[in-house]
């Protein structure tokens, strides 16, 4: 975004709305939480129908961006801009990289998940049928075949075909 649509952005909201602006700010002062990078996270209600309308508007414009939400209330110059550069940076190429470098980093970050999850299954898998085929040679005193089985892999495999484990 160029710097002169940043500060129309800035100045936008630093115009104060009508009422309840300043309590809308001390809120979002109180809510942030300044994470490691420097950024902040804010949380803001936008099924909340409380406050301005002004207020209300803002809320349910963020919810969906679009003024085409019939929960908007009021369309005043600011939320007009905002809609305006919002629609601007949506159709900019540089988004859509943005979106796919998004896209792409879930993807990885989930298969990352389904291998670890994939691999702690298995682990448990492998742990139970050990434990059944230790149990079952137990059982039957086979001692000697117990501990050639914790030792060779192969015997072990021909373990589980003879217990159909």
């Amino acid at each position: 975004m160029e710097k002169d649509k940043k500060k129309k952005l800035t100045g936008m909201f630093s115009e104060k709305y009508q009422t309840n602006l300043s309590d809308f700010a001390l809120f979002l002062a109180v809510m942030k939480n300044k994470l490691l990078d420097g950024t902040a996270k804010i949380f803001l209600n936008m099924t909340s129908k409380n406050g301005s309308k002004e207020l209300v508007s803002l809320l349910q414009y963020c919810k969906e961006s679009t003024l085409d939400n019939p929960e908007i209330l009021v369309a005043d110059k600011r939320l007009i801009e905002l809609d305006s550069i919002v629609t601007e940076v949506k159709e900019s190429e540089e988004w859509e990289a943005v979106q796919m470098n998004i896209l792409e980093i879930g993807l990885e970050k989930g298969i990352e998940q389904g291998i670890e999850q994939g691999i702690e299954q298995g682990i448990e898998q492998g742990e139970k049928r050990l434990g059944l085929l230790s149990k079952k040679l137990l059982e039957e005193n086979r001692l000697d075949d117990l501990r050639q089985a914790l030792e060779d892999a192969k015997y072990r495999k021909k373990l589980y075909r003879e217990y159909q484990i």
